[in-house]
């Protein structure tokens, strides 16, 4: 066999093994964020949040704009802390109970 084609076999079977390696790490990537879809969502959300912060940041945006913005973000805060407020309650009456 002439060098030239040994070189090019051996190219091709280098080529074939990369090719399982990145689809098996690929895979691998695919199923963590399958499998931390929440964390992957989350994450994203906040980087897509401060990203849009900054782009909209020198518009000047009206009052009624920011509070249309703002009202999922209040509404979540709210939500928030009605479910918060019982808990430390809770835990402080059984904290002095136990005593």
């Amino acid at each position: 066999m002439r060098p030239f084609v040994k070189v090019l076999c051996s190219l091709v079977f280098i080529a074939r093994a990369l090719h399982v390696q990145v689809r098996r790490v690929t895979l691998g990537v695919l199923r963590w964020i399958k499998d931390n879809l929440l964390l992957v969502l989350t994450v994203g959300g906040v980087f897509a949040g401060t990203a849009i912060g900054f782009v909209l940041r020198p518009y000047n945006l009206t009052e009624e704009t920011i509070m249309i913005i703002s009202f999922p973000g209040d509404v979540l805060m709210r939500m928030l802390k009605m479910i918060i407020l019982p808990l430390i309650i809770s835990s402080l009456i059984a904290g002095t109970a136990a005593d």
